[in-house]
């Protein structure tokens, strides 16, 4: 992986954390894995324009789509198929995933919304959980919607910008529930305009999260710690914007680094 710089997160970083008490060479290929993940998540966030967006996740399809023989030009890609290269399908897949939602229409209800997330990082996240230690069974599900609750926490939280990319993760039932359409959410300027939407979520959210982390085994919280650290800082992030007032659209808080080693640390060693 001598080619793969930039692949760490940055100290600070929620998945910096989550990663931290594996050995160096898991940790490693994590570090690939979720950046490749974030790499094509992130592209709608970070275009204003749809085909800016699209052009970029044509580029990523071709990059992706090249055959085994041919040179990869962006550095995620060289690593990922000379460290592994049987997951080329599945950042193909994402960024057809990505490229799918772009301006699509909310979901109609949260199950639908759950075959959405599912669609965009099941695949990749299977991935990161396999690599993390692997289970199987009735632990792989609960582990999956686990990681589908640690998105839609962070893109609750990180909403200001999070409504520029694709879908809000937010089903068209929850909208109605608070008489507001995906244009306001997309335009409001104040989080006020939002009413009780997010205070709602964040509250659902939560308890969710607790329900989810709670009812795996310990045994299996330490062996995949990865997702529950994340789930951890996610529940610590949301309890914060809750406390600050659910002004997502003005600011976004975070739990400091110290709090976030603690989570990993109470994590990897208690479960």
């Amino acid at each position: 992986m001598s080619d793969a710089f930039d692949i760490a997160p940055p100290p600070g970083a929620d998945f910096y954390y989550a990663s931290f008490y594996f050995a160096p060479r898991t940790r490693a290929t994590l570090h690939l894995i979720e950046a490749l993940r974030r790499e094509l998540l992130e592209i709608p966030e970070s275009c204003s324009d749809r085909g800016v967006a699209h052009i970029k996740l044509a580029w990523w399809r071709e990059e992706l789509a090249a055959s085994p023989e041919t040179a990869p030009r962006h550095h995620l890609t060289r690593a990922l198929r000379s460290t592994a290269p049987a997951l080329v399908p599945t950042f193909r897949e994402l960024a057809e995933g990505v490229a799918g939602g772009l301006g699509a229409a909310p979901p109609e209800d949260d199950d639908a919304l759950d075959g959405v997330l599912d669609t965009l990082h099941g695949a990749p996240v299977r991935a990161l959980i396999e690599q993390a230690g692997g289970v199987c069974g009735a632990d792989s599900v609960a582990l999956l919607r686990l990681a589908r609750l640690v998105e839609r926490a962070n893109a609750l939280a990180a909403l200001r910008r999070h409504r520029e990319g694709g879908w809000l993760y937010l089903s068209r039932a929850t909208l109605e529930q608070h008489g507001l359409t995906p244009d306001q959410v997309r335009h409001a300027a104040r989080s006020s305009e939002l009413g009780s939407l997010v205070h709602a979520q964040a509250t659902h959210l939560l308890d969710a999260l607790d329900a989810s982390v709670n009812a795996l085994p310990r045994r299996r919280r330490r062996q995949q710690r990865l997702v529950t650290t994340l789930a951890r800082i996610a529940h610590r992030r949301l309890a914060l914007t809750l406390t600050d007032g659910c002004a997502v659209l003005e600011r976004r808080v975070d739990p400091t680094p110290v709090a976030k080693l603690a989570i990993a640390w109470r994590t990897r060693w208690l479960g």
